[in-house]
C-alpha cells in the first residue's frame, strides 16, 4: 500500500517551524488543548441530536 500511496502523492511544500517563536506556538497548543476540552460536551450533546433526527 505505501508504494501505491507513494506514487499518488507529492508534497508541493515542505515546512519548517520556526524556533524563535516555539514558545508561541506551544502556547496556542495549550490554548487549543483547552478549547477542546471545554467544546467535548457540546460536541456529544450535537451528536446525540443527530442521532435522533
Amino acid at each position: 500500500y505505501s508504494a501505491g500511496a507513494a506514487a499518488m502523492t507529492a508534497a508541493a511544500r515542505h515546512f519548517v517551524p520556526n524556533e524563535a517563536v516555539a514558545d508561541a506556538y506551544a502556547g496556542r497548543y495549550r490554548l487549543y488543548g483547552e478549547i477542546n476540552q471545554a467544546m467535548t460536551p457540546m460536541w456529544e450533546r450535537i451528536a446525540g441530536q443527530q442521532a435522533r433526527t
